[in-house]
């Protein structure tokens, strides 16, 4: 069943900056512009050539003036996005592949499709939790979630980290895989610390 388009982006325009090895990236960005009612644009741009371009101040004010409503940025370096973010009057998004809050969002809503709510809901996430993005596991904590960490071999979170979720929860951090998986509804796997993966089958 095909459903209606939502009008929220009608006659609008959104320009994703990717590069042309992230070929999910544009195919999903396009996709939900269009469900959305607007009108998609991907910019492909490789090695040199985004370096340029992020480079050049003058390019990045005219995207300001060519009638676009947002910028989502999708490249290897968190500071491409933070260039934008200074130069540009737009909405800048941040779909940065490793530290995307933009993922974290996908995350949550695709469990809140399946539990329909968060409140009490028990989540085991597996990770190394110094190097991977927390936007996931600080979003579960203020909606409510009850949260277990399952670290890989010295990837517990830091102190900073279990301070500010201490705020809203009593997180658990569990080292043996069992014992963290047990009574768990979602588990979540992170892919961050490719070098020390971590299986939890």
């Amino acid at each position: 069943v095909v459903q209606e388009q939502s009008p929220v982006l009608k006659n609008k325009y959104a320009l994703l900056i990717t590069k042309p090895s992230y070929p999910q990236t544009g195919i999903t960005f396009q996709i939900a512009v269009r469900e959305l009612g607007g009108n998609p644009v991907v910019s492909a741009l490789t090695g040199e050539d985004l370096e340029t371009r992020l480079a050049d101040e003058y390019y990045v004010k005219v995207l300001s003036a060519v009638g676009l409503s947002a910028i989502m940025i999708s490249t290897s370096k968190i500071s491409d996005t933070e260039i934008f973010e200074k130069t540009v009057n737009l909405p800048v998004i941040n779909a940065h592949t490793e530290y995307s809050p933009c993922q974290a969002l996908s995350a949550l809503l695709t469990i809140f499709e399946i539990c329909h709510n968060f409140n009490g809901l028990k989540v085991t996430i597996a990770g190394n939790f110094k190097v991977d993005d927390n936007s996931l596991l600080y979003g579960l904590i203020k909606l409510g979630a009850d949260v277990t960490l399952l670290p890989t071999k010295n990837g517990e979170p830091d102190e900073e980290t279990i301070a500010y979720c201490s705020q809203f929860t009593d997180l658990k951090i569990i080292k043996d895989k069992q014992s963290a998986l047990k009574g768990a509804e979602i588990v979540y796997v992170s892919a961050g610390d490719k070098n020390n993966p971590l299986s939890v089958t």
